[in-house]
């Protein structure tokens, strides 16, 4: 009899563990759906946002040039001339997606297609994919980036990698133990 009280109450207490699991999961999982939902609506609204920043820049261009206001010996204010500059190049366009989708990796004509989706004019280029490769492997050599590539038997694959980026020596960094022995090889 009192085996039969034991089990019943470890076979309570399992239950409750897994209805406790249950809810957790799916609290878990509601979570990331909103939180993807979310994701994607910044996302869209990011494109949108540089979207309309491109379009203005060209409005305020040709203000600007049709007016005058700005003489060569009146500087234009900071966020003005940032909004005046020229539409950013394949570099700049390539950088900028990496970063909106950091963490996610992505193969050149990906990329070359979300360049594309930009609003940036490919036509006329011999070899677009050619440059996106180029401009990719610029950008993962340098360590402030924050690019890293990553090979795969498919191809290469790049992301944009938030926080700290470290440098891989080419041979392995040794350490003299003396100063004296420092001297002795010179």
């Amino acid at each position: 009899m009192f085996v039969h009280v034991v089990q019943s109450l470890y076979r309570k207490m399992d239950d409750a563990r897994l209805k406790r699991r249950q809810l957790i999961e799916g609290a878990i999982s509601s979570a990331d759906d909103e939180l993807k939902a979310e994701q994607e609506r910044l996302e869209r609204r990011l494109k949108e946002i540089t979207e309309e920043r491109y379009a203005l820049g060209a409005v305020w261009r040709s203000l600007v040039e049709q007016s005058g206001v700005y003489a060569e010996d009146k500087p234009l204010p900071p966020a003005l001339k940032e909004l005046l500059e020229d539409d950013p190049g394949m570099t700049q366009r390539i950088r900028s997606i990496l970063k909106a989708n950091a963490g996610q990796e992505f193969s050149p004509p990906q990329i070359r297609d979300m360049v594309a989706e930009t609003g940036f004019n490919l036509e006329g280029r011999s070899n677009p994919l050619s440059e996106v490769h180029m401009v990719l492997k610029r950008l993962a050599a340098r360590t402030k980036e924050h690019v890293t590539a990553h090979e795969t038997e498919a191809g290469t694959l790049y992301k944009y990698s938030r926080g700290v980026a470290y440098a891989v020596p080419s041979r392995p960094i040794t350490r003299l133990k003396k100063k004296s022995a420092l001297k002795q090889s010179t």
